[in-house]
């Protein structure tokens, strides 16, 4: 990953109080009203509050987005001076002092007060420096009940993609969801830049590493993991193009349009621990392939459907 890139981009891009509309699309429709429960599907009753761990925080709109809205977050990102901006960032709003000096219109500080507040209340997000492609290095002794990932898994090679991927099952509850947003081969972006050799879809371009995802490809990897399709779902989702600000006017046209399908996969998936035995661990992938924006329409995110029932073993 492209440590020097993001953290060049980090320094002109700190907080974002707006998260993205994916997060506010996961949380609406997966995170809202659900129950928190142990790895074996037992309800917790030490703790009501869900647990979610993100791959690539960022500058951490989504992470606080979460957290302000009572859910046990751990973010992580590589570059470690964000990192200890975000945890300085968070110990400032939860002494109530003054927030970033940069941020000096009214309007933003009525919504970094509101957010002082929540937190204060709610659960204090974790951010942790490190690569998020090795899980195993952190020492994770639980499970989450969701593992989000946006605009990150374009981020990294296909063999780090893999390996990924199986470390979120393994540390994904019972039940819990795998949310990713990531682009795809009709991105505008896609095809710019240095080709990467032996990287279908790979190129450096401004200094930074992209690889555009095959999105029909990427499902059958997937559905390897046993899949069986039997429902759909629809989700009235807007452009969001990974910029820091959120595109008001592609929301808003998109919306006059009745939303776009998006793809909703339900997994189940047996593993051994030295624990847990034959455990059945299901997943819910959200994966969306971000297209170039139509400005002869507002369509601007193409995704399919399926849901996956659990596999008869």
């Amino acid at each position: 990953m492209d440590k020097i890139y993001w953290r060049n981009f980090y320094n002109k891009h700190k907080i974002n109080v707006e998260p993205s509309l994916f997060a506010k699309f996961i949380y609406d429709n997966y995170l809202l009203g659900s129950t928190n429960t142990d790895s074996t599907g037992i309800k917790d009753t030490k703790s009501n509050a869900l647990s979610l761990l993100e791959l690539g925080c960022g500058n951490g709109r989504d992470s606080l987005y979460f957290a302000t809205n009572a859910i046990d977050v751990i973010a992580i990102d590589q570059v470690q001076e964000e990192i200890e901006f975000l945890n300085n960032y968070i110990q400032t709003l939860i002494k109530n002092e003054e927030s970033l000096q940069d941020n000096k219109r009214k309007t933003m500080q009525l919504l970094l007060q509101d957010m002082s507040q929540r937190l204060h209340k709610q659960s204090v997000p974790h951010f942790l420096a490190g690569d998020f492609t090795q899980l195993d290095n952190f020492g994770f002794r639980r499970y989450f009940d969701c593992i989000y990932s946006r605009f990150t898994l374009h981020s990294i090679s296909k063999v780090q993609q893999d390996k990924t991927l199986a470390n979120c099952l393994k540390y994904c509850k019972k039940g819990g969801i795998l949310a990713i947003e990531a682009r795809g081969e009709k991105n505008s972006l896609c095809g710019r830049g240095k080709a990467i050799d032996n990287e279908p879809n790979a190129f450096i371009y401004d200094e930074h590493y992209r690889r555009f995802l095959n999105f029909e490809q990427t499902l059958r990897e997937i559905k390897s993991l046993r899949f069986n399709p039997n429902d759909t779902i629809y989700s009235p989702l807007a452009c969001d193009t990974g910029n820091t600000s959120n595109n008001t006017d592609a929301h808003n046209n998109l919306a006059v349009e009745g939303g776009v399908p998006l793809t909703a996969l339900k997994s189940f998936m047996q593993w051994k621990t030295t624990v847990l035995h034959h455990l059945m661990v299901r997943m819910i992938i959200l994966f969306v392939l971000l297209q170039k924006k139509n400005l002869a329409g507002p369509s601007a995110i193409n995704a399919s459907c399926e849901i996956y029932p659990r596999s008869k073993q």
